[in-house]
């Protein structure tokens, strides 16, 4: 696999629902994020012990001024009228709002969220300074 196929990969499993950091492994992950302030986001678990998601890692590496909706190629069209309007059961619909991933898996639009950072001129150095072990580290 090459390093298209492994940050995707990489991707989809960080950003599923039912994935949790503890602190040390959040840690970890946000030294090699050149952009990170050195700040930890609130947890979204607190008790027994504080856990992080993975959305909230990609959070931070997505820029503030990325606002998106998309679905997945399998996501149901039913879902988008009546009670699922807002909310995907299967998440196969990604919201991002001010650069914060509300719900959904990146997965395939993720590469995306890529494409528009290098087009736009104000945040290519963001998306450039990104670790090229990031991939790696997130992979393992």
């Amino acid at each position: 696999m090459g390093i298209v196929q492994d940050t995707l990969c990489a991707v989809r499993k960080m950003t599923k629902r039912d994935v949790f950091l503890e602190k040390e492994q959040m840690m970890t992950l946000l030294m090699y994020l050149p952009t990170w302030d050195g700040k930890l986001p609130q947890p979204a678990i607190l008790k027994p012990k504080p856990l992080w998601t993975g959305k909230q890692l990609f959070t931070l590496i997505i820029p503030g001024k990325v606002n998106m909706m998309k679905t997945h190629s399998t996501h149901p069209d039913d879902e988008d009228d009546g009670p699922y309007k807002w909310i995907s059961p299967g998440d196969t619909k990604v919201m991002v709002e001010h650069g914060e991933l509300i719900m959904g898996n990146l997965f395939y639009n993720f590469h995306i969220i890529l494409n528009a950072l290098q087009g736009d001129k104000s945040t290519s150095t963001h998306s450039s300074s990104l670790p090229p072990s990031l991939p790696r580290q997130l992979a393992v």
